[in-house]
C-alpha cells in the first residue's frame, strides 16, 4: 500500500483514498484497509468493526442518501464502478454540502458520521463494500437520517437519470433537504468544568448544545457510585478535566488517599465506562511522571519515573486509561488560565510592590488553558492514532524565575525584583514535595498531526489582559473607569474635521492630559487653524497636524509612526467617511487599546451624506461580528469585530477594546514609500523601477463559449526590484518585516491581498506574527516561494515568475540563493540544478520555521493571473528549456496531455476525448508519469499542444509557436493556457463544455471550479476544423 494517497473533499471530514491494485498473471490483490500506513496519511484512526457488501448484477440500482451514526470506509471491490454522492447533513455551516466523485476499486471514500451516503451503480457486477466501525442494529438504525436522492436543492447529476434507476420504494420516498433535521451529533461529555481546564473547555466549545457540563457537585469522580451513574447513551466522547492537583498535599497521609481516589480509582472507573459505551476517552496528565532528570524535551513514548505522589498517581491514571482502545492521553504542564495560577499570583506581587524570590532551577513552558482546550478539541476532531499527545506552549523553555520576570516587566516593575532561588533552598524547612527540574515536552507528535501550539510566553499576556499603567483613565459610557494600555512609545490619537466642535473636543484634551505622559496627536481634517488655541493650552502634550482626507492619506501616515494606545474619532462630516474610519482604525491600535466614536448630537447640521446607514449601528454590528451587507463585506465583518475584545454603546458613542495585534498588508507600488517614512534606510533599498506598460495580446483566440473572459491588452505593472536588510521569512510565502507583511507575501498583488497560511482580518490587515525562535540566513538569496509549495500548477507561474529573475540578478550579486517552503517535489529540485543554484544556497523553508535573512532580493513576479504575464518571461523558459534539455530538440508529434481519472475538474468521457485526440495524429501523454526534464523535452519537441484545462498543459510554455487546444468545463475560469499562448503569439482554441457544477449567478465557487465536466463534440463544431488545421 505504498502508494496510498489522501486528499480532503468540500466536504469537511469526507476523504478520498487512491489505492493501488497490484498483480501477476495469477490474478489481482486488493488491499482496502491498513490502519497504520493510512492513519499516518491523515485518515481518522475510526477503527472498524464490521464489513458489509452488496453485489449488484443490473445497471442503474441506486441507494441513498443514507446518513448513519457510524463512520465507514466505503470501496469497490474487483471490478465494476459506481458513481457516489454523499450530502453533509450534520448540524453546522456546512449542512446541505454536496459532494460527487466515481469509485472503482482504485479509489475509495471515507465518510464520517452524519454524512449521507448515495451511490449508483454503473457497470453490472460491481461489488460495494462499507466498513464500519459500529455493529449495525436497528436501534442505531433509528438514529440516522435520510435525504432525497432527487431533491432540486442538491443539484446531483446522477449519471443514469433517477426515472431509469432501481431504486427502492423507501429511498423514493425519503424527504426534500428543507424537510430534514439535521442528524444529532455524539454528545460530549466533560467533567470537571468548574476548574481552570473545565472553563476554558467552556470557552472552547460555546454555543455547542451537544456538549455538557459537569462540575464536581454533579459528578465526583471519586465516587464510584457517581460514575457508575453517569448516563452515557449517544455520548462519543468524555473529558475528564477533574483531578486531584495539590502536589505538596499529596504527600500526606490524608493528601495521598485523596489523590489516589481521583487520579487513579476514579479514572479507571471513567475509562471502563467509556470502553463499555464504546467512547473516545480524553484524559489529561502532567509532566510530574517523570523526574525531570532527563536531558532535553520528553516524548510521548519516554519511560515514567514520577519523584512524587502526585506524580505516581498521574502515572498510574495514565496506565488505566491506556488499558482502553478509544483513549486520547493528553500530557501537559504549568498550565495557568481562568482562575488562581502562578502567572496571576506573580501579578499580584507586582502590584502590591512585593519582591519575590522564585525558583530558578527548575525549566519548562507554560500552557494557556485556552491552548490546552483547543488541541483537545482538535483531537477528537481530526481523529488521529490514539495514545499520548504532549500539549504546551511552544517556544524557548524558561525557569519559573524567568516567567516571574516577564510578568513583572510587563507590568512596569524592575525584572532585577525578581530575586533567584534554588528549589532546595525555597523548600527548606517547608512540607514540599519533589519537583522534576526539567518539565519540557516535545510538541512534535501534536504539530505533526496539525496543531500547532503558540509560544508559551503568549499565556502571559492572556492572564495579564495586557500591559496596563495609569497614565490615563478612559470614561465608557455606563460609568465605568477603566486604564489606558501605554506601552513604550504609546500615543493617542485624536481625528477632527470640519464638523467637530471644540465642546467635544476639548473634555477628552482635559481627560488625556491629566497624567502629562501621553503624546497626543489631532490630525484635522480642513482648517487647521480654528484648532490653534487648544494647541496653545495643551502644546506640551497636544501636537496638531493635517489630517486623513481620505483613506488612503490616513493608511500612509498610520503606517509610518508607531501604533496608538487609543483613537479618539469625532468626525460629523460624512456618515461613509467615518464607517471607513472605524473599520480600519482598529487594526493600527495596540493590543488592549480604545477605539472612542462619537455621533454629533445634531445630525442634521452635521452629515453631508445624511441618507447614508446609521454610523453607531453599523459600526456596532462590526465590533459585535453580527455580519451585515453581502457575503465578502459579512465575513470583514466577522473579522472586524475578532479583533474586539469588548465593546460598551450608549448615545451619540462608542467604545471598543482590541483583542490583538495587526499588521498591515502592503502593496507593491506602495511599499517603498511607507518602508523608507517608517524605517528610514534600515529596511533596505529599491533597487530598480520598470515604468508600467501595457502588452497587446497576439494570439489569435477560438473558442465556442466565454470570448468575454478573454481580453486582448494588459495592464503590466510597474516592476519593483528590491534589497531588503534582514527581512523575516516564513513558511508558505510569508515575507515581513517589522510589523508589515511585504507585497511578496501574496500571490495577486493587484487584487485583495490574501495569504491561506495567515488570519485575515481585513482587505488591509492580517494577525501578527510572532515566531518562538528566527534563525539566520547569512548571504543574499532571491525570494521565489509560494504558499503552495506542492503544486505543479504554482510552481510553473508563482516561483517561475520570480525565479525568472534570477539569471539576471545573478550576475550583480555573486553566490545568490534562493528562498522557497521546502525542497517540495522532485521536478523542484531538477530546476534549481538546471540553473546551477548549489544546494548550500538554497534555504529550504520548513513548516514552523522563521528565517531572518541577511540580505533578501524581490521582484515584482513575471505573471500573475489573471492580470497579466510579462512578455520576457518566455526568455526564461527558453533558458531554463535549453538547459534542461539543450538548444536543439527534433521535432516529435503533437501532444495532448491527459489527466489521471476521477482527480479535480475531470473528464467524464476522458477515453473519447483521448481517442478523437489520437485519431488525428496527437500523441496522448500523461505527464505525471514523467520527470520534469522528460516532459520539457516531449513538449519542446511538439508542434503542437492540446489537453484538459489546468497545470498539465502549462508545459506549452517550452513548446515551439504552435496551435494550443484547451478541452474543459465551463466553471473552468481560469485563463494560465492562454496568458502563457500569448508569448509566443501561439493561436490558442477553448473548448468550453458542461460542467456538473456550475457558478451561481453573478457569482463563483471552489465547488464550481473544481467541478468534473462532460464532452459533446456537438457543442464545438469548430473543435475538428482546429485539430485538422493543426
Amino acid at each position: 500500500m505504498s502508494g496510498v494517497s489522501v486528499t480532503g473533499t468540500s466536504i469537511d471530514g469526507l476523504i478520498l483514498l487512491e489505492l493501488p491494485v497490484s498483480g501477476d498473471i495469477r490474478g489481482g490483490i486488493e488491499e482496502k484497509w491498513q490502519r497504520e500506513k493510512m492513519v499516518a496519511l491523515g485518515l481518522p484512526d475510526f477503527r472498524p468493526v464490521q464489513q458489509h457488501m452488496t453485489f449488484n448484477d443490473s445497471v442503474g440500482v441506486t441507494r441513498g442518501v443514507h446518513a448513519e451514526p457510524w463512520d465507514k470506509l466505503v470501496c469497490v471491490s474487483g471490478a465494476g464502478r459506481v458513481f457516489g454522492a454523499w450530502v453533509d447533513l450534520r448540524p453546522g455551516p456546512g449542512f446541505g454540502q454536496v459532494f460527487t466523485t466515481e469509485l472503482t476499486s482504485e479509489r475509495a471514500i471515507y465518510v464520517p458520521r452524519g454524512v449521507g451516503n448515495a451511490f449508483q451503480i454503473l457497470e453490472a457486477g460491481t461489488a460495494y463494500s462499507c466498513l464500519v466501525n459500529e455493529h449495525w442494529s436497528a436501534e442505531a438504525k433509528e438514529q440516522g437520517t435520510f435525504v432525497n436522492l432527487g431533491d432540486p436543492q442538491l443539484g446531483i447529476s446522477w449519471r443514469i437519470p433517477l426515472e431509469q434507476a432501481v431504486i427502492s420504494e423507501a429511498d423514493r420516498e425519503h424527504p426534500a433537504l428543507r424537510a430534514v433535521a439535521p442528524m444529532a451529533p455524539w454528545r460530549t461529555l466533560v467533567l470537571g468544568a468548574g476548574g481552570l481546564l473545565g472553563r476554558a473547555l467552556r470557552k472552547e466549545f460555546a454555543g455547542q448544545d451537544s456538549v455538557c457540563f459537569l462540575g464536581r457537585d454533579e459528578c465526583d469522580i471519586a465516587d464510584r457510585a457517581a460514575v457508575g451513574a453517569l448516563d452515557l447513551t449517544g455520548v462519543g466522547a468524555v473529558i475528564n478535566a477533574a483531578a486531584y492537583t495539590d502536589v505538596d498535599a499529596a504527600e500526606t497521609p490524608e493528601g495521598r488517599q485523596a489523590a489516589w481516589a481521583v487520579n487513579v480509582t476514579g479514572v479507571a472507573a471513567l475509562a471502563a465506562r467509556c470502553e463499555e459505551a464504546g467512547a473516545t476517552f480524553v484524559h489529561v496528565s502532567s509532566e510530574y511522571v517523570f523526574d525531570g532528570t532527563g536531558v532535553g524535551p520528553y516524548a510521548e513514548e519516554a519511560a515514567l519515573c514520577p519523584l512524587g505522589v502526585y506524580g505516581q498517581t498521574k502515572a498510574a491514571g495514565e496506565a488505566a486509561v491506556s488499558a482502553i482502545e478509544r483513549h486520547y492521553i493528553v500530557r501537559t504542564s504549568w498550565v495557568v488560565g481562568d482562575g488562581p495560577n502562578f502567572v496571576s499570583s506573580m501579578a499580584d506581587l507586582a502590584r502590591r510592590g512585593v519582591s519575590p524570590k522564585v525558583v530558578s532551577d527548575q525549566v519548562g513552558r507554560l500552557t494557556s488553558s485556552s491552548t490546552l482546550a483547543a488541541a483537545i478539541r482538535h483531537l477528537l476532531k481530526s481523529r488521529p492514532a490514539y495514545g499520548i499527545y504532549n500539549v504546551t506552549g511552544a517556544g524557548e523553555p524558561l525557569s519559573w524565575a524567568a516567567i516571574a520576570e516577564l510578568v513583572f516587566a510587563r507590568l512596569g516593575r524592575d525584572c532585577r525584583d525578581v530575586a533567584h532561588i534554588s528549589a532546595e533552598e525555597y523548600g527548606r524547612g517547608q512540607q514540599m514535595a519533589p519537583r522534576p527540574e526539567n518539565s519540557v515536552l516535545d510538541l512534535t507528535k501534536i504539530s505533526d498531526c496539525g496543531f500547532e501550539p503558540p509560544a508559551h510566553t503568549l499565556a502571559i499576556t492572556a492572564v495579564l489582559d495586557g500591559p496596563v499603567t495609569e497614565h490615563a483613565r478612559l470614561a465608557l459610557p455606563t460609568g465605568e473607569s477603566r486604564p489606558l494600555p501605554a506601552p513604550e512609545g504609546a500615543w493617542v490619537l485624536i481625528v477632527a474635521d470640519g464638523c467637530t466642535s471644540e465642546r467635544e473636543v476639548t473634555p477628552v484634551l482635559q481627560q488625556l492630559a491629566a497624567g502629562r505622559d501621553l503624546p497626543i496627536v489631532m490630525a484635522v481634517i480642513g482648517d487647521r487653524d480654528r484648532w490653534l488655541r487648544l494647541g496653545q493650552v495643551y502644546g506640551d502634550v497636544l501636537s496638531i497636524r493635517e489630517g486623513f482626507a481620505d483613506l488612503a492619506a490616513m493608511h500612509a501616515y498610520l503606517s509610518s509612526v508607531p501604533a496608538p494606545a487609543a483613537v479618539f474619532e469625532l468626525t460629523g462630516s460624512s456618515k461613509l467617511f467615518k464607517r471607513q474610519l472605524g473599520e480600519n482604525l482598529p487594526f493600527y491600535l495596540t493590543p488592549g487599546g480604545y477605539y472612542d466614536v462619537r455621533i454629533p448630537e445634531e445630525e442634521p447640521a452635521g452629515y453631508l451624506d445624511q441618507a447614508g446607514p446609521d454610523v453607531c449601528q453599523a459600526l456596532l454590528r462590526a465590533f459585535t461580528a453580527s455580519g451585515a451587507g453581502s457575503q465578502r463585506e459579512a465575513a470583514d465583518v466577522v473579522r472586524l469585530g475578532r479583533n474586539i475584545l469588548e465593546v460598551s454603546a450608549g448615545k451619540n458613542r462608542l467604545v471598543a477594546k482590541t483583542a490583538m495585534a495587526c499588521w498591515r498588508k502592503l502593496r507593491d507600488a506602495a511599499a517603498t514609500q511607507v518602508l523608507d517614512s517608517k524605517y528610514g534606510s534600515s529596511w533596505g533599498e529599491e533597487v530598480s523601477v520598470l515604468p508600467a506598460s501595457e502588452f497587446k495580446v497576439r494570439s489569435v483566440l477560438t473558442t465556442n463559449r466565454h470570448a468575454d473572459r478573454f481580453v486582448d491588452r494588459c495592464t503590466l505593472p510597474a516592476i519593483h526590484t528590491r534589497r531588503y536588510s534582514q527581512a523575516e521569512c516564513s513558511y508558505g510565502q510569508i515575507l515581513t518585516y517589522g510589523d508589515k507583511f511585504l507585497p511578496d507575501t501574496f500571490r495577486k498583488p493587484k487584487r485583495r491581498q490574501a495569504n491561506n497560511r495567515l488570519d485575515d482580518l481585513s482587505p488591509e490587515f492580517a494577525r501578527a506574527i510572532v515566531p518562538t525562535t528566527v534563525q539566520r540566513a547569512r548571504g543574499a538569496y532571491l525570494y521565489v516561494d509560494t504558499e503552495f509549495p506542492d503544486h505543479f500548477g504554482h510552481l510553473t507561474t508563482d516561483v517561475l515568475g520570480r525565479l525568472s529573475a534570477y539569471p539576471e540578478l545573478r550576475q550583480e550579486v555573486p553566490g545568490l540563493g534562493i528562498v522557497l517552503s521546502s525542497e517540495g517535489p522532485a521536478w523542484v529540485l531538477e530546476i534549481l540544478d538546471a540553473l546551477d543554484i548549489p544546494a548550500e544556497r538554497r534555504l529550504l523553508i520548513q513548516p514552523g520555521e522563521t528565517w531572518r535573512v541577511d540580505e533578501l532580493w524581490t521582484r515584482t513576479p513575471a505573471m500573475s493571473h489573471p492580470l497579466w504575464i510579462l512578455p520576457s518571461f518566455g526568455d526564461f523558459w527558453m533558458e531554463l528549456k535549453e538547459r534542461l534539455v539543450g538548444d536543439h530538440v527534433p521535432t516529435g508529434r503533437p501532444v495532448f496531455s491527459t489527466r489521471v481519472p476521477g482527480g479535480r475538474r475531470s473528464c467524464t468521457r476522458i477515453a473519447e476525448v483521448e481517442r478523437l485526440f489520437e485519431k488525428t495524429g496527437f500523441e496522448i501523454l500523461l505527464p505525471d508519469k514523467l520527470s520534469f526534464t522528460q516532459q520539457v523535452r516531449r513538449f519542446a519537441a511538439a508542434p503542437a499542444v492540446a489537453g484538459f484545462g489546468g497545470s498539465n498543459t502549462f508545459q506549452m510554455m517550452f513548446s515551439p509557436p504552435g496551435q494550443r487546444i484547451v478541452v474543459t468545463g465551463d466553471s473552468y475560469t481560469a485563463r494560465n493556457e492562454y496568458f502563457i499562448a500569448a508569448v509566443s503569439a501561439s493561436p490558442i482554441h477553448y473548448s468550453y463544455h458542461d460542467s456538473e457544477i456550475q457558478h451561481p449567478k453573478n457569482g463563483w465557487s471552489v465547488r464550481a471550479f473544481h467541478s468534473n465536466f462532460g464532452f459533446d463534440l456537438d457543442a464545438d463544431p469548430q473543435l475538428l476544423q482546429v485539430l485538422r488545421d493543426s
